[in-house]
């Protein structure tokens, strides 16, 4: 009903998708009846460098965005969770927390609140607290900025504060990397660390086995941009196979190299890198590994190396040695990984041709978005070129609808908060 009054009024499609229209407390009120008392928001996340290495517990650097998913919330005195979008009018969820909970099909937005939902009461007691819930984001959906894990996060964050759960911030990023594999797509833990953890005008080193986050400071004058293709990034619809392919791959590659050594099967990637000098393990993976799960390997154990380089240059002050990094993580993801598309690849080149450091895809690929490093003088050339660039057509197809550039700007990480009358917005870089 008021989608159909909004659409009389003139209010678009995409007006509706980026919330720009309305208070999402009448957006709320107008589904379920009632205000809604609190707001549970994540924020998506950049990959500055180190993608395809945290399924492989190996390191990340990601930054959190002010771009986010905003979960407006009542709680509910039963364990009822009913869950709204503007975004998906048409397809309101609504569950039973006591009841078994199964996924639904491939794609599905709705899985991923299943998913938090799931993993929230593996570690709630009987008689738990749902909700109902109004969902609102700014970050593009499915464009490699981990818009789905923001969800994840934000709508588990809001169960386990609902319910005392009482858990860390990195509990509860174990918990959602873990309860985000419901969906079908066996990721690792960045994203969700990354919501939890992150820290306004910083980077943050994400290590796993245990999970640990150093926050790295962002020198004053780098500017990091993002351009988004317009190309959905579907991990959890058309890409997961693809992704679940190279996780796969790099588990054979792991256990035949500790084979190969000697080592235990049971060998873990940092394990394996701790055993021998990087130059001495791919002359080893060159002669036992067969070509694909060499090309896979390749990128794995090299990525982690540009991830601790990276980290070095970022605390130096070192931008120029930062972008080759990330301009050399692009290589290799296309490369060795095959991950890009020609729209990233033209992206990049865009970006480093105007003036950047650098620049590289972020998060899993197969579509999505890059993110280029720019020093104060060149950065209006480099948005500038990139605005142009995704607005015109490549090849024989049409610009892609949604296609956007905007600054990353390192921010602060989920919090579940009051929803304070005239306050729609949630804080932002400052949180």
């Amino acid at each position: 009903m008021r989608r159909s009054r909004l659409r009389q009024a003139g209010v678009s499609r995409l007006e509706l998708r980026c919330g720009t229209v309305s208070d999402p407390r009448e957006s709320f009120k107008d589904a379920f009846g009632d205000w809604p008392t609190l707001v549970s928001e994540a924020p998506g996340r950049v990959n500055l460098i180190g993608d395809h290495t945290d399924y492989n517990e190996l390191p990340v650097l990601p930054i959190a965005l002010a771009e986010r998913v905003r979960l407006w919330l009542r709680p509910r005195e039963d364990g009822r969770v009913r869950v709204g979008s503007a975004d998906f009018p048409d397809a309101p969820e609504s569950f039973d927390l006591g009841d078994p909970i199964e996924p639904r099909g491939s794609g599905d937005w709705r899985n991923y609140v299943r998913a938090a939902a799931t993993g929230a009461r593996t570690v709630l007691p009987d008689g738990v607290r749902g909700l109902d819930g109004w969902i609102v984001s700014d970050l593009p959906p499915a464009s490699g900025l981990s818009s789905s894990s923001a969800l994840v996060v934000a709508v588990m964050h809001a169960l386990l504060e609902l319910n005392g759960a009482g858990l860390g911030r990195l509990e509860v990023a174990v918990l959602a990397a873990r309860a985000e594999r419901f969906v079908g797509t066996q990721g690792g833990g960045m994203d969700q660390a990354a919501a939890l953890c992150g820290r306004a005008g910083h980077a943050l080193l994400i290590e796993f086995g245990p999970l640990r986050v150093r926050p790295v400071s962002v020198p004053s004058g780098w500017c990091f941009v993002v351009a988004y293709t317009g190309t959905p990034a579907e991990k959890s619809g058309r890409a997961q196979r693809e992704y679940n392919e190279r996780v796969a791959s790099c588990r054979a590659a792991l256990d035949r190299m500790g084979e190969a050594i000697g080592v235990d099967r049971a060998l873990s990637y940092p394990a394996l890198l701790a055993q021998a000098a990087l130059p001495d393990l791919l002359t080893v993976a060159a002669r036992v590994l067969e070509p694909r799960h060499l090309a896979r390997f390749r990128h794995t154990v090299t990525e982690a190396t540009r991830v601790r380089a990276a980290v070095q240059a970022l605390e130096e002050g070192d931008p120029g040695r930062f972008g080759r990094l990330m301009s050399e993580s692009h290589e290799s993801l296309k490369g060795d990984y095959g991950v890009s598309t020609a729209e990233l690849d033209r992206l990049v080149t865009v970006a480093t041709t105007a003036g950047a450091e650098g620049a590289r895809l972020t998060g899993a690929g197969f579509g999505g978005s890059i993110v280029a490093l720019a020093g104060p003088s060149a950065l209006d050339a480099v948005e500038s070129a990139l605005r142009q660039a995704v607005s015109e057509p490549m090849a024989d197809t049409e610009p892609r609808p949604g296609a956007r550039v905007f600054p990353a700007r390192a921010s602060n990480g989920a919090v579940v908060r009051d929803a304070a009358p005239g306050d729609p917005a949630a804080p932002a870089a400052n949180g």
